[in-house]
């Protein structure tokens, strides 16, 4: 069994209260057990109360199969596997953050 962590984009930010929702594209491998965690960042103030949920997260399968031509029997099929998640701000502060995401396969 493999264990390993991904950082999941850039610095995301949400205001107080606020949730938001994003996408990991190409969730390799796919036979995976994905969770995912967010990290709020040091704001540089005197003082910080900082409170992030990790409130959904769901994997979405795509399967999409493209003819070479309208009447052609075989074509070609692309499988891609997608990590949705939303985080919810549970502060009265703006939160900047990261989010990783722990794979075990």
């Amino acid at each position: 069994m493999a264990a390993f962590v991904v950082q999941a984009g850039g610095d995301k930010h949400l205001g107080p209260g606020q949730t938001g929702t994003w996408v990991w594209n190409n969730a390799a491998p796919a036979n995976a057990v994905w969770s995912a965690n967010a990290v709020p960042s040091l704001s540089g103030a005197e003082t910080q109360d900082s409170s992030l949920e990790v409130t959904r997260l769901w994997r979405r399968l795509l399967v999409t199969f493209k003819k070479d031509y309208p009447q052609a029997e075989s074509g070609t099929e692309k499988v891609e596997h997608e990590i949705h998640y939303e985080v919810k701000n549970l502060t009265n502060e703006d939160v900047h953050f990261l989010v990783y995401l722990s794979v075990v396969s």
